[in-house]
């Protein structure tokens, strides 16, 4: 019975630390603002790509030209 609460409260412990809110660093980055395309950078046709309503959108102008957009950060 001993060791069964041991496991219970082990598994409650675990489970609380879990849900709480970690607010440090966590080593990710916040590649796209949602607003505009700072931070990026079209290398052939650069009228091609916009932000609207905070969603990245692409427009194909010409299905022979190519453009890549690149993250320069």
């Amino acid at each position: 019975m001993k060791k069964l609460l041991t496991v219970v409260f082990i598994v409650f412990l675990f489970s609380v630390m879990g849900c709480q809110s970690d607010n440090s660093d966590d080593g990710w980055v916040q590649m796209f603002n949602g607003v505009d395309l700072t931070g990026w950078k079209a290398n052939v046709n650069p009228e091609s790509y916009m932000v609207k309503d905070g969603i990245l959108v692409v427009h194909d102008t010409s299905a022979t030209i190519r453009s890549h957009l690149f993250y320069v950060g």
